[in-house]
C-alpha cells in the first residue's frame, strides 16, 4: 500500500517536491523547453516559452513567470544558477541540470500525456504546490496516498475515516482532501445515510449585556440576538438549536422560510459563538453516522487513477520503456503548437479558478478584505459568519470554493491546524 512516508527511487528524498512543481502544464512545458547547455535569463526564457504557443497564445504569461518557475526548480536540483554577462552587466541565469533531466523529462512527458487525455488539469489531480501541513507534506503526496489506497480496495470504495487513519490526520483534514478530489471529479464523495451534525448552543451571561447596534447593521442578526435573550436565556438558560431560533422568528410575518434564511441564522449563531464568545456550543453526531461518508470511483475515474499511479510509480523505478515513452511524448507535444495551446489553456483555466465568476469574485474579495487581516486566522465557518454581517451570504461549499481560488491567486494564506484549515490575508 502507498503510505504517506514513502519517497523512494532516484528522486528521493525530493520526489513529491519535484512532482508538486512539475504537475502544472505551463511549469512542465517551461522545464521541457529549456535546452541543456543554454543559459536562460528572464527575457530569453520568456520568449522561448511563449514561442511554443505560436502566434495565437492561449495564455500571455507575465515576462518573469517562467523565470520564477526556475527558482522553484533550482531548489531541487532540476536547474542550476550561473552568472552571465548581459549587455555588459552581470546577471543570474538558469541552466538545466543534465543528469536529473534524463529522468525528469520523461516524467514530465507522462504527466502531460495524462493532461492531454483526461478532463482534469494536472493541478486538479495533484493539487497546488504548497505544503499542506506544518511537517512540510505536499498536497500531492497526501492525494497519491489516498488514491493508492482506494485503488487497492476491492470495490473501489473508501470511508473518510480510513483516510484519517492512513494519513494520521484529523477528520476535518480528511474531509478537505476528499472534497478537493471530488470537486475535481477525480473521485466521488457520498454519504450513506450520514446527516448533518446538530449544533447545540447555550447563551452565556454576557450575551444579554452585549451591544451590537453600532457595528452590526443586519436586522436578522439583531433579531436573532433578541430571540436568544428572550426565549433561551430568560428566565433561565436552556439549550437551543438553529432550527428552534428559526421557528421562533418565523412566528412573525417578517421572514420567509427559505434555505438562505436558515443559512444566515447558522452563520450568525456561529459568529456569536466563535468570534464574540457569547455562546457555548457543541456538535452532536452519532458515531455510526460519522463513519458513513465515503469516496468511490467510477470506471472512468479508476482508469485516471491507474494512469496517475503508474506515472508516479514509473519515476520511482524507471524502465527503459517508461523513459522512452515519456521522452517521445514530450518531443511530440513541443513540436505541436495546437497541443501546447490546449495544455496551456487547461493550466490557465484551473490556475485562475474555473467555475468562479469574476464579478462575484470581486465582490467577495471586498468581503474577505473586510473580515480578514494579516493578524487574524479564521476557518471557513468563521469566515462564512463574518461575511454574512457584510450582506454576503454563502453556504460553506461556496465559501470553500472562493477560498481555494483566493489562495491559488496568492491573495490569502492558508494554515493547517488541529481543527482544520484556517485562512488569513496574504
Amino acid at each position: 500500500m502507498t503510505i504517506i512516508g514513502e519517497n523512494q527511487g532516484p528522486l528521493a528524498p525530493h520526489l513529491y517536491d519535484v512532482l508538486a512543481f512539475t504537475a502544472h502544464e505551463v511549469r512542465a512545458l517551461t522545464y521541457a523547453a529549456m535546452v541543456p547547455g543554454e543559459s536562460y535569463t528572464p527575457t530569453p526564457l520568456y520568449k522561448k516559452v511563449m514561442s511554443l504557443q505560436g502566434d495565437s497564445p492561449a495564455w500571455k504569461l507575465g515576462k518573469y513567470v517562467p523565470y520564477g518557475y526556475c527558482e522553484a526548480f533550482a531548489q531541487y536540483g532540476l536547474v542550476t544558477e550561473e552568472s552571465v554577462i548581459v549587455k555588459s552587466r552581470s546577471a543570474q541565469a538558469y541552466v538545466v541540470a543534465e543528469k536529473p533531466r534524463e529522468l525528469i523529462l520523461p516524467f514530465v512527458g507522462h504527466l502531460l500525456d495524462i493532461s492531454l487525455n483526461e478532463d482534469q488539469s494536472l493541478i486538479e489531480i495533484f493539487g497546488p504546490p504548497q505544503t499542506s501541513s506544518e511537517q512540510g507534506t505536499r498536497t500531492c503526496q497526501r492525494r497519491l496516498a489516498v488514491l493508492g489506497a482506494l485503488e487497492q480496495t476491492q470495490e473501489k470504495i473508501m470511508p473518510l475515516a480510513a483516510i484519517t487513519t492512513l494519513l494520521g490526520i484529523y477528520p476535518a483534514q480528511a474531509d478537505m482532501i476528499a472534497e478537493d478530489l471530488a470537486a475535481s471529479e477525480v473521485v466521488n464523495l457520498k454519504s450513506s445515510g450520514r446527516g448533518q451534525p446538530t449544533i447545540i448552543y447555550m447563551a452565556k451571561p454576557d450575551l444579554a449585556e452585549a451591544t451590537f447596534r453600532q457595528d452590526i447593521t443586519s436586522a436578522l442578526f439583531l433579531d436573532i440576538v433578541s430571540c436568544i435573550v428572550n426565549h433561551f436565556s430568560s428566565p433561565e438558560t436552556v439549550p437551543f438549536t438553529n432550527a428552534e431560533v428559526a421557528d421562533r422568528l418565523l412566528n412573525s410575518t417578517k421572514y420567509e422560510d427559505t434555505s438562505e434564511f436558515r443559512q444566515r441564522i447558522s452563520a450568525h449563531t456561529f459568529y456569536l459563538a466563535k468570534q464574540r464568545d457569547l455562546l457555548d456550543f457543541k456538535r452532536k453526531i452519532s458515531q455510526s453516522d460519522a463513519g458513513r461518508e465515503v469516496i468511490w470511483a467510477t470506471e472512468k475515474q479508476r482508469q485516471l487513477i491507474g494512469k496517475v499511479l503508474k506515472a508516479v510509480q514509473g519515476v520511482k523505478s524507471p524502465s527503459k520503456d517508461y523513459l522512452e515513452e515519456g521522452q517521445s511524448t514530450v518531443e511530440a507535444i513541443l513540436g505541436d503548437k495546437e497541443l501546447v495551446n490546449y495544455l496551456v489553456a487547461k493550466a490557465k483555466q484551473s490556475s485562475l479558478g474555473r467555475k468562479v465568476l469574476q464579478e462575484a469574485q470581486e465582490k467577495i474579495q471586498e468581503g474577505f478584505d473586510a473580515v480578514l487581516t494579516q493578524d487574524t486566522w479564521l476557518n471557513r465557518r468563521e469566515i462564512q459568519a463574518a461575511l454574512a454581517d457584510h450582506d454576503i451570504v454563502l453556504d460553506v461549499t461556496a465559501v470553500k470554493s472562493h477560498l481555494k481560488s483566493l489562495v491559488g491567486l496568492g491573495r490569502l494564506a492558508i494554515q493547517e491546524t488541529r481543527e482544520g484549515y484556517k485562512y488569513s490575508r496574504a
